[in-house]
């Protein structure tokens, strides 16, 4: 949280998630695919701990994964990203069945 980290994802799908880009534009936004990245992989290992340990989890659900499966569309994403992505969905989706059913 105190990285920022959170805002990488907002901000890249703000700025078009890099459609469009030069490869030196490119280059500049890779610390921020490797920010949206580490995210993700935060995300999901916050909400694994949570259902392991019966608490609730601490983040936001509809800010982060607003914009997860733009992120696959990013030139600079990797293939693990999809996995990423639909791990932290499938996640958020048991959130729901198990917090508020």
């Amino acid at each position: 949280m105190d990285m920022g980290l959170y805002r990488c994802l907002p901000y890249l799908a703000a700025s078009g998630m890099g459609s469009d880009k030069t490869p030196e534009e490119l280059e500049e936004e890779r610390t921020l695919v490797v920010g949206a990245r580490c995210w993700l992989a935060i995300y999901k290992s916050e909400f694994e701990m949570a259902f392991n340990l019966g608490r609730p989890a601490l983040f936001a659900v509809e800010s982060t994964l607003d914009h997860g499966r733009k992120f696959l569309q990013h030139p600079l994403s990797i293939p693990t990203d999809s996995r990423l992505v639909a791990t932290c969905e499938l996640l958020t989706l048991r959130r729901g069945l198990l917090f508020w059913g």
